[in-house]
């Protein structure tokens, strides 16, 4: 499929779900690069994995509470504590770790310091610097690249995915690279459309084209999806 294509689909499924929420999210993120540090980001997205966005919130919140979100206090805290504040977000004994072993690195090493050197040298030294880091896989990666640097980068998500497969854009057996590659050249490469295409895929992953039971009927692009014309074959 072409780039003009896949560009046309992804405005139409932008049409479809723009609504206020979603500009409110758009700018809560922008406005977060300034308040919110690297370290906090990081916390948030361990929170995030495996459970949905109202438990991690949840689960982050409580460790603001607690004032459990600097390396600092986390290093200082017993697991039971951070345990405890962090059970509503599920896997809590393997992400308990996880941010002990983050909190311990930031400790020892100017780990924003580094990145954003590595920044002005190529977004993708930066990101393999990331990978290193514990419990943090290439979506994770590129969620900060984009959330918190607004670098020209599209984190692919189990929604980003189906949608992607889907329609077309790419093989069924695509891989992670591969859909990101085919969505940030459709986009041209542009962090203002990336960050609106990335929350506006996931809404529409979300309310329409979920992986049980989608609502095609509502789909303003199922003429394209290979999932669709299955259904009515």
């Amino acid at each position: 499929m072409s780039e003009t294509t896949v560009g046309k689909i992804l405005e139409e499924i932008w049409i479809s779900v723009n609504d206020k929420g979603l500009e409110e999210r758009r700018l809560t993120i922008k406005k977060a690069r300034k308040t919110r540090t690297l370290f906090e980001l990081l916390v948030a997205t361990i929170l995030s994995q495996n459970t949905n966005s109202r438990n991690s919130s949840r689960a982050f919140r409580n460790l603001l509470k607690r004032k459990l979100i600097h390396p600092k206090s986390i290093i200082e805290a017993s697991m039971d504590e951070i345990r405890d504040s962090i059970k509503v977000a599920g896997l809590y004994n393997r992400k308990s770790i996880k941010l002990k072993e983050l909190a311990q690195i930031f400790m020892e090493k100017d780990i924003e310091g580094e990145l954003k050197q590595l920044l002005k040298e190529d977004v993708n030294r930066a990101r393999g610097y990331l990978l290193n880091l514990p419990a943090i896989g290439r979506k994770t990666a590129d969620i900060v690249l984009l959330f918190h640097y607004g670098k020209p980068v599209m984190p692919v998500d189990t929604h980003i995915a189906r949608i992607s497969k889907r329609l077309g854009f790419v093989s069924s057996k695509a891989d992670y690279e591969e859909i990101r590659k085919v969505l940030e050249e459709a986009l041209e490469h542009d962090e203002e459309k990336l960050l609106t295409m990335h929350l506006a895929l996931i809404s529409f992953g979300r309310k329409i084209c979920s992986a049980r039971n989608p609502k095609c009927k509502m789909c303003p692009v199922k003429t394209y999806c290979g999932h669709y014309r299955k259904i009515i074959s």
